[in-house]
């Protein structure tokens, strides 16, 4: 293990990828949201619903085994990730001061990788 920490860039390879998390909501918070953005088969005033929040910088921080499952990933491949995540602020050089200060940008380390397949979405788009 210290080996691995001593020479991260020996051991490890970071990639930034987009990542969608979906974020539950009451009907209230939905009206703010645009059409596309909220889930249509739960949308009812008595059920919670979700929208889908998109996050274009997170680093995730892979252990070089797992770089040829990673490489072979295309545009809207779904993974299922195991490992543990931390968070770290941007240095204020690479990052305005107010934004610096308040942001933190999380880290995944992950330790296992599992391929699940397309996402709908990118699937429907094909064959539309």
């Amino acid at each position: 293990m210290l080996d691995r920490l001593s020479q991260p860039e020996k051991q490890w390879a970071t990639l930034f990828i987009r990542t969608c998390t979906p974020v539950l909501s009451t009907p209230l918070e939905d009206a703010e949201c645009s059409e596309f953005e909220v889930d249509k088969t739960d949308k009812d005033d008595s059920r919670v619903t979700y929208h889908l929040r998109t996050y274009h910088n997170r680093v995730h921080v892979f252990h070089l085994r797992l770089l040829p499952l990673v490489k072979r990933l295309r545009p809207g491949d779904r993974v299922f990730v195991t490992g543990f995540l931390s968070y770290y602020k941007p240095s204020f050089t690479s990052s305005p001061t107010d934004v610096a200060k308040v942001r933190k940008i999380g880290v995944v380390v992950a330790e296992r990788l599992i391929l699940l397949g397309s996402s709908e979405e990118t699937m429907n788009s094909e064959t539309e």
